[in-house]
């Protein structure tokens, strides 16, 4: 009996030892440099916008085959534009894991795509004020 007990106190120590290093390295994994971060920033942008294209077709659609059809195009429109801001689809997929569970992270960039939103507003929006044509 007590070999048993001996071995599950064992491994719970051995999982209460290792857990911080599984932490650790999820930690480590998710710095990314600022290229990167700006290339994701690019990428979200751009997600967003066809996010928002389809969504007025995606409920006019007429059937549930004419959605599908619909919701695989946006995904190929949303995958084009990861990978024209310079990412693959992992490396995004890395850094929204990473955003969502880094506040810092996450500020840094949404810092990032209001500054890249605004330079792309300012051809005609009223943020700058003084930026005609």
């Amino acid at each position: 009996m007590w070999k048993k007990t001996g071995k599950s106190i064992a491994l719970s120590a051995a999982l209460l030892i290792t857990a911080p290093v599984t932490v650790a390295q999820e930690q480590k994994e998710a710095s990314f440099s600022d290229d990167q971060l700006s290339q994701y920033a690019s990428a979200r942008s751009e997600i967003k916008e066809v996010s928002q294209s389809f969504r007025g077709d995606m409920q006019e659609a007429e059937n549930k085959k004419e959605a599908q059809k619909l919701r695989k195009e946006m995904q190929e429109a949303m995958v084009g534009a990861v990978e024209s801001s310079g990412l693959s689809v992992e490396d995004y997929n890395k850094i929204t894991k990473a955003v969502r569970q880094d506040k810092e992270l996450q500020s840094k960039v949404r810092s990032m795509m209001e500054s890249k939103e605004g330079q792309a507003g300012n051809d005609g929006s009223a943020n700058s004020g003084s930026g005609s044509s």
